[in-house]
């Protein structure tokens, strides 16, 4: 069933999709009429769709959504696997102390439940002709490699990223990152990045594992830009 929020003055809707794997909660912000882009966001290991609404001291992730809106887009953030509001049933699944195991198990059944949900929403919302980014930070950068969508103007932006094998069918991504990130190794990130397409665009900075504004602006550009 939707419910509605408000989020400084803008209405946006809280629900769940029904797929294989479960029950997928999300929130979204769609405008009246809107012919931009639809920005999907993923969170990391241990957080929750509501930290895209949020302006914390490190995650600066709300400001996706403000930009979303600035841009007349819209906006769906969605629960990974045992997150937030997502209910599992397994008492051992703690989301502050996963295994590989656990890794493995969340990343493969969020990018399975988010892959199926997405069409589902964006014909919901009357929205299937338009253009999709993902943009997703840490871990959830894993669950959006596994991802395939039918629309051939995907773009993903890679915040912090996790190695991970790739299963999109995106041709354009745009990975940043800060050189001091001590959660994953520069082995461990070139190997992400050398997967990736010839192209990619690649920002560093000299930050740790985090989203500053400028991240988030960094992004835009890149999601608002034609290829």
């Amino acid at each position: 069933m939707k419910r509605s929020i408000l989020w400084n003055g803008f209405e946006l809707k809280k629900g769940e999709i029904s797929t294989k794997i479960g029950e997928v909660p999300y929130i979204a912000y769609t405008p009246e009429r809107t012919d931009q882009v639809v920005n999907i966001a993923i969170h990391g290991e241990g957080h929750e769709k509501e930290d895209w609404l949020c302006f914390n001291s490190v995650l600066k992730l709300g400001n996706l959504l403000k930009e979303s809106i600035k841009s007349n887009s819209a906006f769906i953030a969605f629960d990974l696997y045992g997150h937030g509001e997502w209910v599992i049933n397994n008492k051992n699944f703690n989301i502050y102390n996963l295994s590989e195991s656990d890794k493995e198990e969340l990343i493969e059944k969020s990018s399975i439940a988010i892959e199926e949900a997405i069409p589902i929403l964006l014909k919901d919302e009357n929205l299937e002709d338009n253009k999709l980014a993902i943009t997703a930070f840490s871990l959830g950068c894993s669950v959006a490699l596994g991802i395939r969508t039918a629309n051939p103007n995907l773009k993903t932006v890679l915040i912090s990223p996790y190695p991970a094998d790739i299963r999109s069918n995106c041709k354009h991504y745009c990975v940043i990152r800060g050189s001091k990130d001590a959660q994953i190794s520069t082995a461990e990130f070139q190997d992400i990045y050398n997967k990736l397409p010839k192209g990619t665009i690649l920002e560093s900075f000299d930050s740790e594992h985090e989203v500053p504004v400028s991240w988030i602006h960094h992004a835009k550009e890149f999601i608002y830009t034609s290829v």
